[in-house]
């Protein structure tokens, strides 16, 4: 399972509700999105896998995800959605985690089992439009 992946399952039961929002409220969807970890829910975070990347790998993921589903219509390059990912590393959207989370993941703040012992709950902020 690769991030894209993650977004693509993640958005797609919301696809025709975000093709009703305008191109800047698809980028801030999500603003944020670079210091997160994500594990599939049964996962223990400290033995398994990260399936989130840096920056630069979630902005091309994120990007290759919203062509998949057909939400691009090639506006953007990864370049647009690492800056925003940059821009508010620390607090993703609420409704995208959530959205993230009923597909079978679990998110945390940027978790490194080498360094930390367990991971930290992460922290998000609301925004309009909602997904849900």
């Amino acid at each position: 399972m690769t991030m894209k992946d993650v977004v693509v399952l993640a958005l797609e039961p919301y696809k025709g509700k975000i093709n009703t929002w305008e191109d800047s409220d698809i980028e801030l969807l999500f603003m944020g999105f670079g210091n997160i970890s994500i594990y599939w829910a049964d996962e223990n975070p400290v033995e398994a896998e990260d399936i989130s990347g840096s920056f630069k790998e979630n902005a091309v993921a994120i990007n290759e995800a919203l062509k998949q589903l057909k939400l691009h219509n090639g506006k953007w390059t990864y370049k647009d959605f690492y800056w925003v990912i940059n821009s508010n590393a620390g607090e993703p959207r609420t409704d995208l985690i959530k959205a993230i989370e009923a597909v079978g993941f679990k998110c945390y703040d940027y978790f490194d089992s080498e360094e930390f012992d367990t991971p930290n709950q992460i922290n998000t902020f609301e925004e309009n439009p909602l997904l849900f």
